[in-house]
């Protein structure tokens, strides 16, 4: 019976020693989500005649600095920043400037140690001098159909005593504590945020601002361009291929002796060339380069037909026509007396135009497939003599052209408006009142812009030029042609 009994009592010994010495998970709480609040600040909001080294925060947690590339003050200022238990220390690298208000931007700028919370503290304002500037900018970003832009974007006021003022997010911007003077504003998405304009950012504003109170602007980023186009030169004997790094519009000078292009308009052939030729040439933004090519020797062994010919076709049908344009990247030197098409095995002739890469033939509508053209004598500068010619019929191709129809109504002058389709490629143009297009069903936008040097396309601003873009409005309705449909009484009233 006693060894019963203690065998009984050693069991409950072990049982109760297991479970004491058992490995749990704690029982925690919800997930901490409360961002850190600000206890204190030295210098506290409004302060002036602040002479303290650096700024003291206290928050009611253990804080860290939230990584991130915007600074903590505006006018752009150098810290460093220290971060011990509940408290940060912020002290400018090259002490503060004398009689200068400083906003001091917490917002997001502030987490947690232990959960990473953002803090939601917005601005302190406070001066080293005696008395805080009160003039203040506020900024409403819109993009080009003047609607409210929805994407984040940065503000930078260049002053003349080197301080930039800045401010970043979405929509509407605000800058305080500013010094009353003359600005260079510049308005973009700052994509590495590194608080400078580069052309990978894009549409960029740029203006000159007066600020002796509270104002309030309108900013529409535009497209820029400020890096200059690479030209390329290459001979060949007499003749010469001009390669650039970006699309130009070359002026009369290279047009005379240009036999070939690329439709990309970076690709041109010059033939013949036997004396110096001075060209000026026009990016898609109006920055202008000029270019010289030198006299050559004359090498009667090279020959055009070792440069590549290609050809492009586009295809349409308006009305009861199938209209097929044919552009070759070499210009014709003679054209046909007679080109032919197949129908039923039976080669009828065909009625065309010239153009000045090429033809246009308007046939009547046919079947999808394969069409076989031929030509009594076509003769290009890099190709003697071509005779026959194919091209492939698409589905999409024999679908019913539309109108698309309307009015732009402005009252500025030098108005032009641009039919853009999915590929961006223009379409149409039309100045200002009544408009109409005739066009393949698809996808299509209007652009209108104040042609203001009246080169008849659309020049971007240029920043080291200080040149300001032609305005620019983006027509926010979508435009859907189906085949068969037409479009018509489209009001579009510009927003500059």
């Amino acid at each position: 019976m006693r060894k019963t009994l203690l065998f009984l009592f050693l069991v409950a010994i072990t049982l109760v020693f297991q479970q004491c010495a058992s490995v749990q998970s704690p029982q925690g709480g919800p997930k901490d989500s409360a961002t850190p609040k600000l206890l204190s600040s030295k210098p506290n909001n409004g302060e002036i005649d602040f002479e303290g080294k650096s700024i003291m925060l206290e928050y009611s947690e253990d804080v860290l600095e939230n990584e991130g590339k915007q600074p903590f003050l505006s006018p752009l200022t150098q810290v460093s920043v220290v971060a011990i238990g509940h408290k940060i220390k912020i002290t400018p690298d090259s002490g503060w400037k004398k009689n200068q208000t400083y906003e001091l931007r917490l917002s997001k700028k502030v987490k947690d140690e232990h959960e990473g919370n953002p803090s939601t503290d917005s601005t302190i304002l406070f001066s080293t001098g005696n008395q805080i500037s009160k003039s203040k900018i506020q900024i409403a970003v819109e993009n080009l159909s003047a609607k409210a832009n929805t994407k984040r974007s940065t503000c930078l006021l260049h002053g003349k005593s080197n301080n930039i003022y800045f401010s970043s997010g979405e929509g509407r911007l605000k800058v305080s504590g500013i010094e009353n003077g003359t600005y260079l504003m510049e308005v973009f998405a700052d994509k590495n945020e590194n608080l400078k304009y580069e052309e990978e950012d894009g549409d960029l504003f740029t203006d000159s601002v007066r600020i002796d109170s509270s104002i309030e602007v309108k900013a529409r980023p535009l497209p820029q361009i400020y890096k200059p186009i690479r030209c390329f030169k290459q001979r060949r004997g007499d003749t010469v291929v001009v390669e650039t790094s970006k699309q130009i519009f070359p002026d009369q000078p290279l047009l005379d002796r240009c036999v070939g292009k690329n439709s990309e308009g970076t690709l041109f052939w010059l033939y013949p060339v036997k004396e110096q030729i001075i060209s000026s040439h026009f990016d898609t933004l109006g920055n202008c380069v000029s270019d010289t090519i030198e006299p050559l020797k004359i090498d009667s062994n090279r020959s055009l037909t070792q440069l590549p010919l290609k050809r492009k076709s586009n295809i349409r049908i308006a009305g009861k026509q199938l209209h097929i344009q044919l552009n070759w990247s070499w210009k014709p030197v003679q054209f046909p007396e007679k080109i032919e098409y197949t129908k039923d095995s039976v080669w009828i002739k065909a009625d065309w135009e010239k153009r000045e890469f090429g033809i246009e033939l308007k046939l009547p509508i046919l079947k999808q497939g394969k069409l076989r053209l031929r030509f009594d004598s076509l003769v290009l500068y890099n190709k003697n003599v071509l005779k026959m010619d194919s091209i492939n019929i698409a589905a999409s191709d024999l679908d019913q052209a539309g109108n698309i129809g309307g009015t732009i109504e402005s009252g500025e002058e030098n108005i032009r408006a641009e039919l853009l389709n999915a590929a961006k490629e223009i379409n149409g143009t039309a100045g200002k009142g009544n408009f109409q297009w005739q066009v393949k069903p698809g996808q299509y936008t209007i652009q209108i812009y104040r042609d203001l040097n009246a080169d008849g396309r659309y020049t971007g601003g240029n920043k080291e030029a200080r040149r300001k873009a032609e305005p620019l409005y983006l027509f926010p309705d979508k435009i859907e042609l189906k085949p068969g449909w037409d479009l018509e009484n489209i009001r579009v009233k510009p927003e500059f």
